[in-house]
């Protein structure tokens, strides 16, 4: 696996440059052994690397309240609970909140619906 660069999970979507792969180590309680991140207009772009992943699995989720109500609604049944917000979720909050809509993305029932707020990236192409 290529050596990468891990930045400090606290660091907040704001601070992010636009465009740019950040690595986060996603912890034991996950299936992959790295988590990258970057993000692009209203777009949260998620590669899950290693572990269980032989190729690199690239995603984006839409980073809008209605998103994350709709991934909230998916997951527990209620809306979104948490202040929302670029200078408020870190990268640590996207190695979490992500495998909601990888899930989803892999749930042949549901991802149809989601089009357009979730969707998986092929070859890198957007």
């Amino acid at each position: 696996m290529t050596n990468y660069t891990f930045t400090d999970s606290s660091v907040k979507l704001a601070d992010l440059e636009e465009n740019k792969w950040y690595y986060v180590e996603p912890g034991r309680d996950y299936s992959n052994e790295v988590t990258g991140v970057k993000i692009s207009e209203n777009k949260v772009f998620v590669q899950y690397i290693g572990g269980e992943f032989d190729q690199p699995f690239e995603f984006w989720f839409e980073y809008s309240p209605d998103a994350l109500n709709e991934f909230w609604q998916y997951e527990f049944r209620e809306e979104y609970p948490l202040e929302f917000g670029w200078e408020v979720d870190d990268l640590d909050w996207v190695n979490q909140i992500s495998s909601t809509p990888y899930t989803m993305l892999n749930d042949l029932k549901y991802s149809c619906k989601y089009a357009g707020l979730v969707e998986r990236e092929v070859n890198g192409n957007e």
